[in-house]
């Protein structure tokens, strides 16, 4: 009696099957006593969703490639030996080695990790002394995990809050608390709150925040100026962290994406607190660029030089044929195949912090060059044996 395969083995055996016929031209087999061998797979370990996931390692007794597959794609993805963490859960990965014409498949080999919710902080900017009867304040507070962040009154007799508008009521002190419960990926972040004095007659002040503009990555921290009309000093804040961050007022750039700058003034016992000042700066990857050397026209069966690039971000440079019927790389080295144009790209996909590039070089390939070896048989006599030539 067939007994049902277990929804692991189902899976993998499709997997190894569709590796199988696409490492074979689809019809090689391995051939009848093929040597038997078997997958080790180093544990990943415990992950935390939002961080970059260790490369996954495995080998084979037969020294041939393993190959890696997710098995739970709601929660992680495998490219080549990367993992993308894509939610909190349990992260399962396949690993299987189809086997060639030597080499039977090997046993296909499971592996499972937890990848746990990511902390999370909130930064929220201090209101600073109100003025009662005074215009409500916008308050502004943000989550390292972007979720949206609730703000609340703990002395709703002094002071109220609705979505992110602060009223004051009463003269006192307001507390107003702010939290993020988190989420599935997110654990809760730790509540922040910020305690002021609603008084009267304070004077009122504003900020001027001129924008830094725009910004690459790998420049030099840039220098913020803001002041207040009432000359008291102004604090920044970056309310996205993993982007840019704020010390005193240098601003430092940490990757690409929308960096927004909070300015407060907080007041004082004459002035009440200035409105929050808001700039926001797109920070765009480093540009790079390839120098790369064309090794000029070459003549088929000649020694052909090894393919040399640089970036100027110091990154390793990749070279593709994109003329696979005259030439083809591997690695740094070239193989010319037949007469022709070849073209070659050498590209250098960008990190965290840099842009990508690529750049492409063409050269003839022209019919291979032959001279004939003739020695001469010299003087010869009628009547000798025939000579060789």
């Amino acid at each position: 009696m067939i007994q049902a395969a277990s929804p692991f083995f189902a899976r993998v055996f499709g997997l190894a099957a569709l590796l199988l016929l696409g490492a074979c031209g689809g019809g090689a087999e391995p051939e009848v006593g093929a040597v038997p061998q078997s997958i080790h797979f180093s544990l990943p370990g415990e992950q935390v969703f939002g961080t970059a996931a260790a490369p996954l390692a495995a080998t084979s007794t037969s020294g041939l490639a393993v190959v890696f597959a997710s098995a739970t794609p709601t929660v992680c993805s495998v490219s080549g030996v990367a993992v993308a963490l894509l939610a909190a859960g349990q992260c399962t990965i396949d690993a299987v080695q189809p086997g060639d014409k030597l080499y039977a498949a090997a046993t296909p080999v499971a592996t499972s990790f937890a990848v746990r919710p990511a902390a999370q902080t909130i930064h929220f900017i201090a209101p600073g002394n109100q003025t009662l009867g005074g215009a409500p304040a916008a308050l502004v507070a943000s989550a390292t995990s972007a979720l949206p962040v609730a703000l609340r009154s703990s002395t709703p007799g002094v002071c109220t809050v609705a979505g992110s508008t602060l009223t004051a009521l009463g003269l006192g002190t307001c507390t107003v608390v702010a939290s993020q419960p988190g989420n599935a990926n997110y654990q809760p972040a730790p509540a922040v709150s910020h305690a002021f004095a609603v008084g009267s007659g304070l004077a009122a002040q504003a900020i001027n925040f001129a924008s830094p503009g725009n910004q690459t990555l790998g420049t030099a921290p840039v220098a913020l100026a803001a002041t207040a009309t009432s000359g008291l000093p102004v604090s920044l804040m970056s309310l996205t962290p993993s982007v840019c961050t704020v010390a005193g007022s240098t601003l430092t750039l940490l990757s690409a994406g929308p960096c927004t700058v909070g300015a407060s003034q907080a007041g004082s016992a004459a002035f009440s607190a200035a409105a929050v000042v808001l700039n926001t700066v797109d920070v765009a990857l480093r540009a790079q660029t390839i120098r790369f050397v064309s090794p000029g026209a070459q003549a088929l069966a000649s020694a052909v030089p090894v393919l040399t690039a640089s970036s100027s971000a110091g990154l390793t440079v990749a070279f593709t044929s994109a003329t696979p019927g005259v030439c083809s790389v591997s690695g740094s080295t070239l193989t010319l195949l037949a007469v022709g144009t070849c073209t070659i790209d050498a590209s250098q996909s960008g990190d965290p912090t840099t842009a990508a590039a690529a750049v492409s070089a063409s050269f003839t390939v022209t019919v291979a060059l032959q001279t004939i070896s003739f020695a001469s048989p010299g003087s010869q006599t009628l009547g000798t044996a025939p000579a060789a030539l």
